[in-house]
């Protein structure tokens, strides 16, 4: 990787983000929405990622 990230619980974490992210877009080709849809629809994916972080949070 060009980026050496050496701490486990970092690489995981970024594992789950450009998986979200992945699926994000997948949909997006998909679906065909509007720019507001899109947007709105990715702020609530990187919510859910970024929560899982933060244990007590709700999502």
């Amino acid at each position: 990787m060009m980026l050496q990230i050496k701490n486990e619980a970092m690489r995981i974490a970024w594992f789950f983000v450009f998986l979200r992210a992945n699926i994000a877009i997948l949909r997006f080709s998909t679906m065909k929405t509007d720019d507001f849809k899109m947007k709105a629809y990715y702020n609530r994916v990187i919510g859910t990622t970024r929560g899982r972080e933060n244990e007590g949070s709700a999502s």
